[in-house]
């Protein structure tokens, strides 16, 4: 697929500017996942789009949930969700996953959230040099959001 089709495909799935998180657009999102040394796939409903990427780590292999993104306007269930997840499942052959981050878009979080003893503390550093109001609220942020992608 050409890189304008990809974007063509990403582009209903931007980051509306009412949007509290990371804005995202068509192009920044495809040159963020151009990594050579890892692939990508895009899983898609009509109104909701994920992220996923195949990993391994000390040997167990999983699919990292990079980002889902909401189309403008639209409600979102829990069974696109669970569909969207059960694709990833088929397309890497991993029954594993991990989602880290936030979407208030979604109505509920994919899997189980993991028990504090076995989350490492991770630190996020914003500035924002457009205001002096502090608001650190987050309506989304995932990994597609900083650099662990």
């Amino acid at each position: 697929m050409a890189k304008n089709d990809a974007i063509d495909l990403l582009s209903g799935f931007s980051t509306p500017a009412t949007e509290n998180g990371l804005y995202w657009d068509g192009e920044i999102l495809f040159d963020r996942l151009s990594d050579p040394t890892c692939d990508y796939a895009v899983h898609a409903t009509a109104d909701l789009l994920l992220i996923s990427s195949s990993r391994k780590t000390k040997g167990i292999r999983y699919a990292l949930l990079c980002g889902f993104f909401v189309r403008s306007q639209a409600k979102v269930t829990s069974r696109a969700v669970r569909e969207l997840t059960g694709a990833r499942g088929r397309l890497w052959k991993h029954s594993l996953f991990v989602y880290v981050g936030v979407n208030s878009r979604l109505p509920m979080l994919p899997g189980i959230v993991l028990p504090a003893r076995l989350r490492p503390p991770m630190l996020v550093q914003l500035r924002d040099f457009n205001t002096d109001e502090l608001d650190a609220r987050f309506d989304r942020f995932q990994l597609i959001d900083s650099d662990f992608v």
